[in-house]
């Protein structure tokens, strides 16, 4: 239980630099390293016995996030940013908590990590909507906030029947 809390400490400050006047550059970055996140700690609950809720969302998360990730990079291509390929340090270090979590632990600390990456993922792409610097990834910011959304109200459903943070 108290790696799950560690974990779910350690998921503030997911998204992104400042929200203020984020360059088309950090807002590449900070969606391409919540939509790899995602995508990762969603296969490790596929590997673990997690409820059938968990693992359908899960499900739901690697594919939503991989088709966001090929939308990104297709944005992305031909314009003066580089989408990152891999995990930075502090998702992979959030990563590597919730796999080595086992049984209830796993699941409370990989749905906090959600709920947490998911609101931070939220609110980066609210504000780079708002006031991104470039419009085709604008465009891509304000096209893929609903689904984010929803993805962050079910793992708050499900975190509210775990009884959680």
């Amino acid at each position: 239980m108290k790696r799950a809390l560690a974990v779910a400490a350690m998921t503030f400050g997911f998204a992104a630099p400042a929200l203020a006047a984020m360059s088309a550059q950090e807002f590449v970055d900070a969606a391409a390293n919540s939509g790899l996140f995602e995508i990762k700690s969603s296969q490790a609950a596929l590997d673990q016995k997690v409820p059938t809720d968990v693992a359908d969302f899960a499900q739901k998360m690697i594919v939503d996030h991989t088709k966001a990730n090929d939308e990104l990079m297709a944005v992305a291509k031909g314009k003066d940013v580089t989408v990152p390929e891999s995990l930075d340090a502090k998702h992979q270090e959030t990563l590597d908590e919730v796999e080595g979590m086992q049984g209830e632990d796993f699941v409370k600390g990989y749905v906090d990590a959600q709920v947490k990456g998911h609101e931070e993922t939220v609110e980066t792409f609210q504000a780079y909507a708002k006031e991104g610097d470039d419009a085709d990834l604008t465009g891509f910011a304000s096209k893929t906030l609903p689904t984010l959304q929803e993805h962050l109200d079910m793992a708050k459903q499900i975190q509210g029947k775990m009884g959680g943070s």
